[in-house]
């Protein structure tokens, strides 16, 4: 992932208030001149700027010299690997009365100070994007949804009198926010459409929303967007409750672990076969080698199982000293299971699959109750995120001698608590809050957990993240977020290396239920065709019904 920026539709652009330090440096020693133009808008927000320098190394920035009338969230920050991510916004007011707002555009620079290197300048473009029509200001001449579901507007008075307006024709597939409206003098009203793509033919649309204005008359604004076509299956009724589920893209083939029945399901999706393979027990968590050989299984009681896949075995029932709440294999011949019952004298333990010895770790009060478990692919890592607790934290665990020990790190408000998943081979991690932290540094004592973007564009949570094994597509399932006007959660297919929205699947389009939540998405083997597991109520209980289907994109 390249710029880990963020999808932000018109009227959400992010811009910032540039104070006007006037810093002494002597610019004829700049170390650096960056090639690539920044643009900032003149509009209201906050936006993120991502500067990439050649200095690869780390190291603290301070901004000694930027735009007048923007303002930035901190003057200071962080380079990581080069990159320098920078937040800032402008006040549309106070670049109203300015004597450069009749503008349109000029060019002048960011100035960067990196400690150890020098002065870096990166050329900017402040753009005037307000378009005038007939007394009032739009922040676009044309709406353009391409594949979303709300888009925003921007109506500026830069006159000296109050400016009503209604809005007279519009598409039927366009809900407002506002139909009409008064914009006093100086000032700005913002406007959110919804598009509801449900019932319509694939395709291209192009089409117009009309406005009158008080005293000048109508102003037409063209309107496009467009409507993928979907193929989807039928959904195909899971019986019993989904405790987990996986996914082997290389084979094609869905896990799912249930309890009432108590089994483990296995659906090839080549041939449509299943494989059931029968539990004694109810099943808490699971977990499965790298090659999907072998399952490990917690249970409601303090025991785990292993079983092979291939022969349908029932391998080992190890003893625990805990109810395991998680289980992680370290591909090390240990698994490591957490707890989520409070009483215990340890909430972490690292079991021997050779020997069935099991290591507690004593200081409970370094880890907490309901803690989930992650393995660091190709590392002797593990990693650990509260899911109840808040602040929240994320505990990386050193595992070069298989056991839990004292060789432990802690991140503390990572806002990490409900979800954490591990993307590109374990070099990011993406939490339910949508924050994208980078994992650097070459050995324990130098790994650190440093905020790389945001996945914005979102007004939800994410529920859950799989990726294609060599891919970079992330598939991500949103919860909470009510922006398609059809739904409470939907699926964003989003590409990891451009840090840019593919497209979004809502579930409306998948089902018929009215409360329909996605609950896991998986890509499967032939990278047009997503595997979903989706439950007909919005919240998760003992009486949900469960689903799976396959989706074509």
């Amino acid at each position: 992932m390249k710029n880990l920026l963020i999808i932000l539709f018109v009227g959400s652009i992010i811009l910032f208030p540039a104070c006007s330090n006037d810093f002494l440096h002597n610019e004829s020693q700049i170390k650096e001149q960056l090639d690539t133009l920044v643009t900032m808008y003149i509009m209201e927000g906050e936006q993120v700027l991502t500067l990439n320098l050649s200095k690869q190394n780390d190291g603290k920035f301070t901004i000694v010299k930027h735009p007048k009338f923007f303002e930035f969230n901190s003057m200071t920050g962080k380079l990581i690997d080069g990159k320098a991510i920078i937040t800032y916004h402008l006040s549309a007011e106070e670049w109203a009365v300015s004597s450069t707002y009749s503008q349109e555009a000029y060019e002048t620079q960011l100035l960067l100070g990196v400690d150890n290197y020098g002065l870096v300048a990166c050329p900017v473009n402040v753009q005037n994007s307000l378009h005038s029509f007939n007394g009032i200001r739009f922040s676009d001449d044309v709406i353009n949804f391409d594949t979303t579901e709300m888009r925003a507007l921007l109506l500026y008075n830069d006159g000296n009198n109050p400016v009503c307006f209604n809005i007279f024709s519009k598409p039927s597939e366009i809900s407002l926010s506002n139909s009409s409206g008064t914009i006093i003098p100086n000032s700005n009203f913002l406007l959110t459409f919804m598009l509801n793509r449900e019932g319509l033919s694939p395709g291209e649309y192009s089409t117009s929303i009309g406005f009158n204005i008080e005293n000048y008359g109508d102003v037409t604004i063209p309107v496009y967007f467009k409507v993928d076509e979907l193929k989807t299956a039928s959904n195909t009724l899971i019986e019993g409750m989904v405790v987990e589920a996986d996914f082997n893209s290389n084979e094609n083939k869905l896990f799912l672990l249930t309890s009432t029945p108590n089994r483990l399901t296995i659906i090839d999706l080549d041939d449509s076969s299943k494989t059931v393979i029968d539990l004694p027990k109810k099943p808490s968590c699971m977990d499965f080698s790298s090659d999907f050989s072998t399952v490990f299984i917690g249970n409601t009681i303090a025991s785990f199982l292993t079983i092979d896949i291939a022969k349908n075995n029932h391998i080992r029932e190890y003893e625990l000293p805990i109810i395991p709440y998680d289980l992680e294999y370290g591909e090390n011949g240990y698994c490591y299971i957490t707890t989520g019952y409070v009483g215990y004298t340890s909430m972490i333990c690292s079991v021997s699959l050779t020997s069935g010895n099991v290591f507690s770790y004593p200081n409970q009060y370094k880890f907490d109750e309901y803690t989930k478990l992650i393995k660091v692919p190709e590392k002797d890592l593990l990693l650990g995120y509260t899911t109840h607790l808040s602040p929240s934290r994320i505990i990386l665990f050193d595992l070069s001698n298989d056991t839990i020990s004292d060789r432990i790190k802690s991140f503390e408000n990572t806002e990490s608590a409900g979800g954490l998943w591990l993307v590109d081979n374990g070099n990011f991690s993406v939490s339910k809050q949508r924050d994208v932290r980078k994992i650097t540094g070459n050995y324990f004592d130098e790994l650190s957990l440093n905020i790389y973007g945001t996945i914005d564009g979102i007004t939800g949570e994410i529920a859950h993240v799989s990726e294609h094994s060599g891919k970079s597509m992330l598939n991500i399932v949103i919860q909470g977020d009510y922006t398609s006007n059809t739904s409470w959660s939907y699926i964003l297919l989003w590409d990891f290396n451009s840090a840019s929205e593919i497209t979004k699947i809502f579930p409306s389009k998948i089902n018929n239920f009215q409360y329909n939540t996605v609950r896991y998405s998986f890509l499967a083997k032939n990278d047009n065709t997503l595997v979903i597991l989706s439950t007909d109520s919005q919240f998760l209980d003992q009486n949900s019904t469960w689903y799976y289907e396959f989706v074509s994109f």
